[in-house]
């Protein structure tokens, strides 16, 4: 059989999926089926959007690999048409549009004939892309700057908070031993940040410890958030002698927290969580808690220089899933 005849007997949807552009796209296009193969894309000149044609059944299972080009930062987004979904690894319903991140980037997309475009091959994403580890662990309130890997839906965000620990209580008395903070809650969530640009970060602080001079409550700590997507509370203070409870959390995933000691006639109340360890009632301040998010300890005696311990601030921290 020569080649005509193989040719000819071929279907029109694999020549469609085996046709390579010859000339890059370097301005927004909507694609048309006979476009469709292997599509070249210079982002060089700037932000360029290239349009699916619509995943109706006339178009059938063709396939169509777009590859980046260019060695720029500009945005090059792949756009599905009308209420089209692009349907990329870990999520059947699909999104409006995605992105070809880095130079040699590509998405291979089959299309459905029922409105979906599926991901059947993607480049593996380099280091320079999921290298994007962000923590936040001084206390204040944060502008998080969605970066490329998690807004074009390529990846999602693991986000785990931790809310401030609670402050260690004081007292005065020669008798009993004052309580410490509980430890701030701690919780991750696999975070789709699809579209969004920025999201508010929080980082609760960690609770004072109650000054020496009077018997007297710790402060609890702050709580901490990342948008309205996951939220920690903060320790609770503790008392005397009872040691605070530990905070709780929003997050699919809880880590484990311990509440704070209370204090014995023998021993000061340790603080929760990553707070600092109990000791032997010798007329000491309180020790701090650790980072992040423990509960100070409890402090005893009568010097200005005593008190309970203070909690250690919270955290956000924001990893590729």
């Amino acid at each position: 059989m020569n080649r005509a005849s193989i040719m000819a007997l071929l279907d029109t949807v694999l020549l469609r999926s085996w046709r390579i552009g010859a000339d890059p796209i370097v301005a927004s296009t909507a694609l048309t089926a006979d476009q469709l193969g292997h599509v070249v894309v210079d982002a060089t000149a700037g932000a360029v959007a290239v349009t699916l044609p619509s995943a109706v059944a006339a178009l059938r299972g063709v396939e169509v690999t777009l590859r980046r080009k260019d060695v720029t930062t500009n945005v090059l987004s792949i756009v599905a048409a009308g209420a089209d979904k692009i349907v990329l690894p870990g999520d059947a319903n699909g999104i409006a549009a995605t992105e070809l991140l880095f130079p040699g980037d590509y998405l291979t997309l089959r299309a459905d004939g029922a409105g979906k475009w599926w991901c059947v091959a993607q480049a593996q994403l380099p280091a320079s892309v999921t290298s994007v580890i962000t923590k936040f662990a001084v206390a204040g309130v944060y502008t998080y700057t969605v970066p490329a890997v998690f807004r074009s839906g390529r990846r999602r965000a693991l986000v785990t908070v931790t809310g401030g620990g609670g402050g260690g209580a004081h007292t005065e008395s020669t008798t009993i031993a004052a309580g410490g903070g509980g430890g701030g809650g701690r919780g991750t969530s696999n975070v789709d940040l699809y579209g969004i640009n920025t999201v508010t970060v929080t980082v609760g602080v960690g609770g004072p410890g109650a000054p020496a001079g009077a018997s007297a409550a710790g402060t609890s700590g702050g709580a901490s958030s990342f948008g309205a997507f996951i939220s920690s509370t903060g320790g609770v203070n503790g008392s005397t002698p009872s040691g605070g409870i530990a905070g709780t959390t929003t997050g699919d995933i809880v880590h484990p927290v311990s509440a704070a000691g209370s204090g014995t006639a023998n021993c000061l109340g340790n603080g929760g969580g990553y707070g600092g360890g109990s000791k032997a009632l010798n007329w000491n301040k309180g020790d701090d808690g650790l980072a992040p998010g423990g509960g100070g300890a409890g402090g005893s005696g009568t010097s200005g220089t005593r008190g309970g311990g203070k909690g250690a601030p919270g955290e956000v921290l924001i990893e590729v899933a």
